[in-house]
């Protein structure tokens, strides 16, 4: 999730690294300008790794995702070498056919529709 969205959801900045998640890849979801994370063999996903999240945090994160993903529990590796385990949202057990087959470009969803989303979701909670 990129920072802008994490802060807009949780209302605070926490603590995060850049990190990859391995046998994972992000595809846009069909019709929208955010991603969905599913399993996939030999394939890597870069992203960000938040932590000491707190539970009322966490809820409001489950909430703002909503039954489209699911946590699971994986490693993931620090671009100095470190692994850690993160809990990571992934999609939903059968939503498959939800995705597209374009890979999301977070550059691109900065650039091109960050602020809008941002302006527009009607997912979010008041911090």
């Amino acid at each position: 999730m990129v920072p802008e969205i994490f802060l807009k959801v949780t209302g605070k900045q926490y603590r995060s690294r850049e990190a990859i998640l391995i046998g994972y890849e992000r595809f846009k979801i069909i019709g929208q300008s955010y991603p969905a994370i599913t399993l996939k063999a030999g394939a890597c996903t870069e992203g960000i790794v938040y932590f000491d999240i707190s539970e009322i945090h966490f809820h409001k994160l489950d909430l703002f995702e909503g039954n489209l993903y699911k946590k699971i529990n994986s490693p993931v590796h620090m671009r100095d070498h470190q692994v850690v385990d993160a809990i990571v949202y992934v999609l939903n057990n059968g939503n498959e056919s939800l995705l597209s087959k374009q890979k999301w470009d977070k550059n691109e969803f900065i650039q091109f529709e960050l602020k809008k989303f941002l302006r527009t979701d009607s997912g979010f909670e008041n911090g």
